[in-house]
């Protein structure tokens, strides 16, 4: 994929911290999407916009996907 394949294009990762998401979030990013990455452990995420997520809970979930949408 060319890196400006997603320019102007968003992306939301969850389970953005470690692992597959990790590695979705910075594959995301090289092809020029901006990346909004949620996970329980803000700190390890490397994203455009970082964000507290927890999955299991509907709550943390609507305003994961709220402030993705809504943070520039």
């Amino acid at each position: 994929m060319a890196t400006s394949d997603l320019a102007g294009k968003a992306v939301l990762i969850t389970g953005a911290s470690s692992g597959i998401g990790a590695a979705a979030a910075a594959g995301f990013a090289e092809a020029g999407a901006r990346v909004a990455g949620g996970a329980r452990r803000v700190e390890r995420i490397d994203a455009d916009l970082a964000l507290p997520l927890d999955v299991t809970d509907e709550e943390s979930s609507a305003a994961f996907v709220v402030r993705a949408a809504t943070d520039r």
